[in-house]
């Protein structure tokens, strides 16, 4: 279904709330071919979030170049995106009545400064963001709103050296209506030419969802997380700060320490065998 890079490689690294995630990417990465590009998709929409996203700024090596990827959930720097305000009417010119010297310096003009000019500079002009340092395709800098896949995708694919994406889940909840494309995603991540370290929530095994939008939010995340996970070349949980490797369902489970194999499958401890049928 895709098209896979002879040099790329995927890990998946997965945790819930304050599992270590987070901390076993960076660490990935910081061990993976260098430039590392990180991508945030979270935003400070509290007080709260900004403080998690300084602590992540500050144990970033200062080495690694940083894109910031919201979504289609605008930061707080964006929430009301100071749309250039209707320009007011032109003070005076509309309906001149000077006293005296109508046609002074400017005589000869039907209009006064801009004339002549078909797009007259607004106002006040919003300065333009520079591109973020480490990837020529990303237009759109910090505080400033991306579609939810393609810009994603297409970011993944531009930029080179080692990527890490932090994390899938924010990156789903400033979706519309948590709608990815699973498939954009999947296909650059394949396409890439250096490794990629995705670090996505886990959600599915806590409380379950009261609301039917916490529902909805569950199961798109938990559907791109299988699609991801699909493609990855190896894929890691994280609980309490230590990783458990995830094989494929496809792939014969290795005994464990000390037990025999039994057709081909491990025995699980606790589990009594060859006791009278128990």
């Amino acid at each position: 279904m895709y098209e896979r890079s002879t040099s790329a490689h995927i890990t998946l690294v997965l945790g819930g709330a304050r599992s270590g995630k987070s901390e076993l990417a960076e660490s990935l990465a910081s061990m993976s071919p260098q430039p590392v590009t990180y991508v945030a998709t979270g935003w400070a929409s509290d007080p709260e979030m900004a403080e998690r996203i300084e602590r992540h700024r500050a144990r970033r090596p200062s080495g690694w170049a940083t894109l910031e990827v919201a979504g289609s959930a605008p930061t707080p720097a964006a929430a009301t995106p100071a749309p250039p305000a209707p320009a007011p009417p032109p003070a005076g010119p509309a309906t001149p009545t000077p006293a005296g010297p109508a046609t002074p310096a400017t005589a000869g003009h039907s209009t006064p400064a801009t004339a002549g000019h078909s797009t007259p500079a607004p106002a006040t002009p919003a300065p333009a963001t520079p591109a973020p340092a480490g990837s020529a395709t990303a237009s759109a800098g910090p505080g400033t709103p991306i579609p939810p896949s393609a810009e994603l995708a297409e970011l993944l694919v531009g930029t080179a050296g080692t990527v890490l994406v932090d994390s899938l889940g924010t990156w789903v909840a400033g979706a519309p209506g948590f709608g990815v494309d699973a498939d954009a995603l999947c296909a650059a991540l394949l396409g890439r030419t250096g490794a990629s370290i995705v670090v996505s929530e886990e959600v599915g095994l806590g409380v379950h969802p009261e609301t039917e939008l916490g529902r909805d939010f569950r199961d798109a995340l938990g559907e791109l997380n299988q699609a991801v996970a699909a493609v990855a070349d190896e894929v890691l949980l994280v609980v309490a700060g230590r990783a458990l490797r995830l094989e494929d369902p496809g792939t014969p489970v290795a005994p464990l320490a000390g037990e025999p194999a039994e057709g081909g499958r491990a025995s699980r401890p606790g589990v009594a065998r060859g006791r009278g049928g128990a």
